[in-house]
């Protein structure tokens, strides 16, 4: 669970699972690496020419001019790519990416819409809270 006041009225606090934060038993680890590992023998061996069913799926956020694109499926391919990218640079400079059909209903995020964001309008979280989670993930 993440919020996220463009998509959450409040945080229901009776869903908070264990691992959270990232894998909490020692099989969960295993299975991450092993998966990453997979990951990186086949799109090394392959290439990445994703299907429909397999491609980085999200959302774009918009803050005034700047747009971030929000991954909701492809952690891990995003993840992976960006690493082989890291050691050859001229591979997966770019990488073809979908609007997110399942999970979310939302294709664009705008700033400027904030007071019309769920958690704002439900006064669950001020649109100066809002905003400072909205802008993590543009200013690092």
């Amino acid at each position: 669970l993440q919020f996220k006041p463009w998509i959450n009225s409040y945080v229901d606090t009776n869903i908070i699972k264990k691992g959270l934060f990232g894998p909490c038993e020692q099989n969960d680890i295993e299975h991450r690496l092993i998966r990453l590992k997979n990951l990186i023998k086949n799109i090394r061996e392959l290439g990445y020419i994703p299907s429909e069913k397999d491609i980085v799926k999200g959302y774009i956020l918009r803050s005034k001019d700047d747009f971030r694109f929000l991954i909701t499926s492809g952690h891990h391919r995003i993840a992976v790519l960006k690493a082989i990218n890291h050691f050859y640079p001229e591979k997966y400079k770019s990488v073809m990416v979908a609007f997110e059909e399942k999970r979310s209903s939302l294709k664009f995020v705008d700033q400027k819409d904030i007071e019309k964001w769920p958690a704002v309008l439900n006064n669950y979280c001020s649109k100066n809270d809002a905003l400072e989670l909205f802008n993590k993930f543009f200013y690092v």
